[in-house]
């Protein structure tokens, strides 16, 4: 009984150290979520992607997946400079 008792409660403490530790961002949005997390409408994001000004994964038919660190860097790059 007390090994039962054991393993249960390292069980929990290893949930409780997963359900602790901060959970991964996602890394790729669908169109609709990068149109959404840059505040335009999805047919822009498909203007980007076929003029080449932004790049995107097709990981299978009928998906196209958007990386968010070279979103945020095109999107930074495209940012109007503040002048001095």
């Amino acid at each position: 009984m007390d090994d039962r008792l054991t393993r249960i409660e390292d069980h929990l403490r290893a949930i409780r150290e997963a359900l602790a530790s901060p959970t991964p961002a996602r890394r790729y949005l669908s169109v609709d979520e990068t149109a959404r997390y840059c505040g335009v409408s999805s047919k822009t994001i498909r203007r980007m992607l076929a003029s080449g000004r932004l790049n995107a994964l097709r990981p299978y038919a009928r998906k196209v997946v958007i990386d968010i660190e070279e979103l945020d860097a095109v999107v930074r790059g495209s940012a109007p400079r503040r002048r001095r």
